[in-house]
């Protein structure tokens, strides 16, 4: 099979599910195949007659079929791209979206590149957050928080792979429970978080391949979607050195919400950055 006949097979194979994605089901398809081959979208874009193998062939028509269930197409090749960084992905760690490389951008922004620092990176998942800010900054330390065996798996799979396992810790904790435990008040010169955040009304209507396929536990944030956020807004200062900065994901619709939480007086310079779809993204927030 020629490479531009699989393109074929594969963006006409999905619009029969997904009809009205049909920008989707190509940029779907052509991840695939870029998985598949090792090469590049564009190599791949300007080289339709590669020639796939049968076994190539095969796999990649067990991949469209199990993308026709609605199956996320990072998990069904076992890995994303994050901030030029490789990350292994599964059906145990949430999918890193690109909306999240937001709060690396800010990070980068308000600290010097050449700079030594200390990052916390709470509610690891991936680890993607924390990995891309050791790429940033390559004389910083970085401590990995998670509280599930799932994520903290990918985490370090995710650190090896990447060359960081020498700048890194990966603590299994409730939050700051065993930070608070291992003495690391006053350790971090930033902490960066995407903790779930999706309210329980909002998760009845998350798309299929959501709700089927990502960790529920990566996604449920309480009734309001706030639950974690209060927790951070409460705790976190305390492990921040003196002018620390706290990076927070938060959902579109929840800036003013949030806002709210940190502004009693303890946080100070509290704002809310927009994604590159002018969407409230990141909150951040600094220790005085």
């Amino acid at each position: 099979m020629k490479l531009g006949s699989a393109v074929s097979y594969g963006i006409n194979s999905l619009s029969a599910i997904f009809e009205k994605n049909s920008r989707e089901n190509s940029c779907d398809v052509y991840f695939l195949l870029s998985c598949l081959l090792d090469k590049s979208i564009s190599e791949l874009k300007n080289n339709p007659d590669i020639l796939l193998t049968a076994e190539q062939a095969a796999r990649f028509k067990g991949w469209i079929e199990r993308r026709m269930k609605y199956e996320p197409v990072q998990y069904i090749t076992g890995e994303t791209e994050f901030w030029s960084h490789k990350i292994r992905v599964s059906s145990g760690v949430l999918v890193p979206r690109q909306d999240s490389e937001t709060i690396i951008s800010e990070v980068v922004r308000h600290l010097n590149p050449g700079g030594k620092y200390r990052f916390l990176d709470l509610c690891s998942g991936s680890g993607c957050l924390g990995i891309a800010l050791l790429g940033c900054f390559p004389d910083s330390f970085a401590d990995f928080v998670d509280k599930y065996p799932a994520p903290l798996e990918y985490t370090r799979l995710n650190i090896s792979k990447n060359g960081y396992t020498a700048r890194t810790d990966v603590i299994g904790s409730d939050m700051f429970d065993e930070l608070q435990k291992l003495g690391k008040t006053g350790s971090y010169d930033a902490i960066v978080s995407n903790p779930p955040y999706i309210s329980t009304e909002d998760l009845l209507g998350l798309p299929v391949n959501i709700v089927n396929f990502e960790p529920n536990e990566a996604l449920k944030g309480g009734e309001n979607g706030l639950l974690f956020h209060s927790i951070i807004a409460d705790k976190a200062i305390v492990f921040l050195k003196k002018g620390g900065l706290l990076f927070l994901e938060i959902g579109f619709n929840q800036s003013e919400q949030v806002v709210r939480l940190f502004g009693n007086g303890t946080w100070t310079d509290v704002r809310v950055v927009n994604d590159l779809n002018n969407n409230p993204r990141v909150l951040i927030a600094k220790k005085p």
